[in-house]
């Protein structure tokens, strides 16, 4: 029988500094197929590309072993564009070797 229980999820530790010189650390699990969609969908075209990003990024740094929630609203005010992109490549990466690892 398949537990998905038993399956190790590997995590992706993000680390996010605030304003008062302190940081929030993450341990982001791997996001559900349903992320991966919206991930997919973006489109430059869109109207409202900037919150679509936005809330992906809540949806995955919300999938979190400390159980902070995420909100559209604290990716906005966290985070630069710059760092959203980076931060967006680098989970991609990470997914990818998720993905191909045997384990």
């Amino acid at each position: 029988m398949f537990k998905t229980s038993d399956v190790v999820k590997s995590t992706f530790n993000v680390e996010i500094e605030n304003d008062d010189g302190g940081a929030i650390r993450l341990s982001v699990l791997p996001p559900k197929m349903k992320v991966l969609r919206k991930m997919e969908e973006i489109d430059e075209k869109s109207p409202d590309v900037i919150g679509s990003l936005s809330d992906i990024v809540s949806d995955i740094l919300g999938s979190n072993r400390e159980k902070i929630t995420v909100t559209r609203d604290d990716v906005e005010e966290w985070f630069r564009i710059d760092e959203i992109v980076e931060l967006l490549n680098r989970i991609t990466e990470w997914i990818a070797e998720v993905k191909h690892d045997p384990n």
